[in-house]
């Protein structure tokens, strides 16, 4: 129940906040990715809440399904693969 309330909290902060904290935060957050990705093991697992969280942002926020795409590692790297051998 914590988890959500510190959710929602930030979410309302990030109703208030300049667009450069949000890229800022968001450069930060991606970079926690890259780490917590080359650390983590094979097979993630999602807890009842991150699944229910997912779900109610993808129902309720519709510009959020032009942004959010749930892939494995090895795709992304895939793709990125791809693309430099495009050039």
């Amino acid at each position: 129940m914590r988890e959500w309330l510190y959710l929602f909290a930030g979410f309302l902060r990030d109703l208030v906040r300049s667009p450069s904290e949000l890229r800022a935060e968001n450069a930060a957050l991606r970079q926690q990715l890259s780490v917590l990705l080359i650390r983590a093991p094979k097979q993630l697992h999602l807890r009842r809440s991150d699944r229910l969280l997912l779900t109610l942002i993808w129902r309720f926020v519709p510009d959020a399904r032009k942004v959010i795409r749930i892939v494995r590692p090895e795709t992304l790297v895939r793709w990125h693969r791809m693309g430099f051998r495009a050039l």
